[in-house]
């Protein structure tokens, strides 16, 4: 998919599809099979829409090497909140993590579940909640610590990760990479 000029918020689909492959690599995370989760990507169309980060991801994960499992399985805040700019989770609270709601929405890959339910259901929000919403994330990240070396203290109960998660998220959203 072509990238969109910065700033410009990218389409329902093209964000659905970054969840349904973000889905697949934090289920690998937590130990999908890497064949399983390639031939489902493979069947819904999604392989080519991996990063070559998640690509090597998937490659050291088949062959058993588990150094990111933590960090991959982190990345759920970033779905999360995906999930919520497509209206198919209802509230982006910064006071919380997203606990299990991310998998009462997303298709089970292991049942080899459609897309076509959640594909039905997505839909992208008003650009002036994304960008109010983006706006709340880069003041929240900017106050915890150091976003780029991801060190930093929570004045609350809720891990710095939750923020910086959900901004990085929210920046591929307004047209930034997903890195």
């Amino acid at each position: 998919m072509p990238e969109p000029p910065a700033g410009q918020l990218r389409s329902a689909e093209d964000v659905l599809d970054r969840a349904l492959v973000l889905n697949v690599v934090i289920s690998c995370a937590y130990g999908l099979p890497t064949l399983a989760a390639l031939d489902w990507l493979r069947r819904h169309e999604l392989l080519d829409l991996l990063t070559d980060d998640e690509r090597d991801f998937l490659a050291d994960v088949s062959e058993g090497i588990h150094v990111e499992d933590l960090a991959r399985k982190l990345q759920v805040e970033s779905l999360f909140t995906l999930l919520w700019a497509l209206s198919l989770v209802d509230d982006l609270a910064f006071d919380r993590g997203c606990g299990d709601d991310v998998t009462r929405v997303m298709p089970d890959i292991e049942s080899g579940d459609d897309v076509s339910e959640v594909r039905a259901a997505a839909a992208r929000r008003d650009p002036d909640e994304l960008y109010a919403a983006l706006d709340l994330a880069t003041v929240l990240a900017s106050t915890l610590g150091d976003e780029d070396l991801q060190l930093g203290l929570s004045p609350g109960d809720v891990e710095p990760y939750v923020v910086w998660e959900r901004k990085r998220a929210l920046h591929w959203i307004h047209g930034g990479p997903w890195t």
